[in-house]
């Protein structure tokens, strides 16, 4: 494979040599990362599927002077 070529005044270096793709370092790395990504899309979704037709709403007692406060706003 040759090496990309630019204006660059630095050596032509082939990307296979910039790189170690037999290690799995970034691997490993990237999938931790796509893992808790998918973990926190997964518990957006039932956040908001939380407020869904069906689903029970969470009950909170609040006292009159808290109730007035957020009536009021």
């Amino acid at each position: 494979m040759a090496p990309v070529r630019g204006s660059s005044t630095l050596p032509s270096i082939t990307i296979q040599n910039l790189f170690d793709f037999s290690s799995s370092h970034w691997t490993e790395i990237y999938s931790g990362v796509a893992r808790r990504s998918f973990d926190d899309e997964l518990a957006l979704y039932d956040l908001i599927d939380m407020d869904a037709p069906g689903d029970d709403d969470f009950e909170t007692e609040i006292d009159g002077t808290t109730q007035e406060i957020l009536l009021s706003s």
